[in-house]
């Protein structure tokens, strides 16, 4: 899924791994600024692991390196989690 810049911090944020900066109207080169931890499914000795979802959003901005770029959006997202988070123990 690709998103403006200005809509990150509304999107179901849990449905995603991997947060891809990418240069607006490009679809190539990404650069990862986020990515959260996963723990794989429990499993037992004789079953094959179910696969783990490595699902991936791209957040268009004007330059993906640019370290305000990044700053700002990292900064979003985790205040988005921090959101989820006091959602979940509420």
């Amino acid at each position: 899924m690709t998103l403006r810049n200005s809509t990150t911090p509304t999107t179901n944020l849990l449905a995603y791994v991997s947060f891809l900066l990418l240069k607006r109207g490009t679809t190539n080169f990404a650069n990862k600024i986020y990515e959260v931890a996963v723990l794989p499914a429990f499993y037992g000795p004789n079953a094959p692991a179910p696969p783990t979802p490595h699902e991936q959003l791209l957040i268009e901005v004007d330059d993906p390196h640019e370290p305000d770029a990044i700053a700002r959006v990292r900064s979003a997202l985790t205040e988005r989690f921090k959101e989820l988070s006091h959602l979940k123990h509420e």
